[in-house]
């Protein structure tokens, strides 16, 4: 057995190598189609707008940008939750700059035809852009209403409430409420202030006698 080197020390452990992670499993085909159908939601609106921007007015721009648009767009009208007042935001949102992409195709042109074209149909995505918000609030307005309704149909069904002894006893003790006779009740008003003395004088003569 060779004797240790003094100079040279104790040898050292060799380093234990941690273990290989182990790969994250591959998704499955039901959380590939999940997560397109989250994207066909939160990111078709993105990319519309991306194409309608970047294929005219500014190509340098990520989409990444668009993403947080959208975003930010949705959160300064509300945050609205219900689909169709989302889909109704993301369409005037892009005929805004659609609106924008004619009128630039408009002045760029050289044909005089096409000019005239190009301006006719933003005029007429103007007006249909008016048309949408109009829609927008209408819409928002009608699912306000129903909600409201909705809200008062359900305060104005209340549950029974439960028949517990300590109830059904109180109940017991109420006393019971004085009923009107049949001749009190169809005699009028005015017929009773007038007998109401008479009854009074009849009664002191009889205690005076």
């Amino acid at each position: 057995m060779a004797t240790p080197n003094p100079l040279l020390g104790k040898p050292r452990p060799a380093p234990v190598m941690p273990a290989a992670a182990k790969p994250p499993p591959e998704p499955t085909i039901a959380e590939i189609i999940a997560q397109q159908a989250v994207n066909l939601k939160d990111v078709t609106g993105a990319a519309q707008l991306y194409i309608a921007v970047t294929s005219s007015i500014a190509p340098d721009i990520s989409t990444a940008a668009f993403k947080i648009y959208r975003q930010k767009l949705l959160e300064q009208s509300d945050s609205p939750t219900d689909p169709i007042e989302i889909m109704l935001i993301e369409q005037i949102a892009l005929a805004h700059f659609h609106i924008g992409r004619l009128h630039l195709k408009s002045c760029s042109t050289a044909q005089a035809q096409l000019a005239v074209a190009f301006a006719d149909a933003a005029t007429r995505l103007t007006a249909e852009f008016r048309r949408s918000a109009l829609a927008l609030e209408d819409y928002r307005a009608k699912q306000f209403a129903r909600c409201q309704a909705v809200a008062g149909s359900a305060s104005l069904v209340e549950p029974e409430p439960k028949a517990t002894p300590e109830r059904v006893s109180k109940e017991k003790k109420k006393p019971a409420a004085k009923k009107e006779t049949s001749e009190n009740k169809e005699m009028p008003e005015w017929l009773r202030k007038r007998i109401s003395p008479t009854i009074e004088e009849s009664a002191l003569a009889v205690s005076v006698n």
